[in-house]
């Protein structure tokens, strides 16, 4: 997993864009940073994801820089109206949980 900052090279030629900013990487501790300036998020079992928007094309990639568009159609014209970074999920049978199995046969 690479450090957050910008890509160029490999991503840039996939995507047809310049310098991206990478993915936050999660990063593993013994106990969490307390205090007012720290905030969490639920660790979601799914495909971290980055959507970008340049010359009004919207591209959606993994943290890997694997191209998500033909696989998540839905998100990335969602993203066309907006830009932001998260996780791709998809819920159990019960709809509850996240189910990574279920995602991976999308």
């Amino acid at each position: 997993m690479g450090k957050p900052g910008h890509s160029e090279g490999s991503h840039a030629t996939k995507c047809g864009i310049g310098n991206v900013i990478e993915p936050m990487p999660c990063l593993a501790v013994k106990k969490l940073p307390e205090g007012e300036a720290w905030e969490y998020e639920l660790k979601l079992d799914g495909y971290r994801a980055l959507a970008v928007k340049h010359d009004g094309q919207v591209t959606l990639f993994s943290r890997n820089k694997k191209r998500f568009n033909n696989c998540f159609p839905a998100i990335t014209a969602a993203f066309a109206r907006m830009l932001g970074d998260g996780e791709i999920v998809a819920i159990d049978e019960s709809g509850r949980r996240p189910s990574f199995s279920r995602l991976q046969k999308l």
